[in-house]
């Protein structure tokens, strides 16, 4: 039987609250490279319980936002089909009382036709979209009052 490790122990822990209002008083994660090891063991916790990945958000595109949340760059995470909602009549609902102190964020939201590559040019990537939306997210803190460092929030997100 594998070794478990704290990291598990972490990935384990957050996929048990997603969907519920739980939050930590502290969470382990010392750098961006726990962080991404952390996310990789949600992604396949979440997977072995056959939730699918559909997308990506980028997190922390507003540089204004750096200071307050010590990140210093976006980040990325995937979009789940568990917590995508389409609203193609344009009207849907939503029971924030499962998040921990939600909040709501405007969104421009694209569909890719295609991967963008390395290298491409401006003109180039705008080819890859096939479609642009309005959209929004709720977002969450897993922990109390909004104060995480970027490793924190980048592990957060799985």
């Amino acid at each position: 039987m594998p070794e478990t490790t704290a990291e598990d122990a972490i990935a384990r822990d957050l996929v048990a609250r997603f969907g519920t209002p739980a939050q930590v008083a502290a969470l382990a994660v010392p750098d961006m490279a726990a962080a991404g090891r952390i996310t990789s063991r949600v992604r396949a916790l979440r997977e072995a319980r056959g939730e699918r990945p559909v997308g990506r958000k980028i997190g922390f595109s507003n540089r204004g936002l750096w200071e307050r949340y010590g990140v210093d760059r976006p980040m990325w995470n995937h979009v789940w089909d568990t917590t995508l909602t389409e609203a193609p009549e344009a009207e849907a609902s939503l029971d924030v009382a499962r998040f921990p102190e939600p909040r709501i964020e405007p969104e421009i939201v694209l569909r890719l036709d295609r991967a963008p590559e390395p290298g491409m040019d401006e003109a180039a990537l705008l080819g890859c979209v096939g479609a642009v939306a309005h959209g929004f997210e709720i977002v969450q803190s897993i922990l109390p009052g909004w104060r995480f460092t970027a490793a924190q929030c980048a592990a957060a997100l799985g």
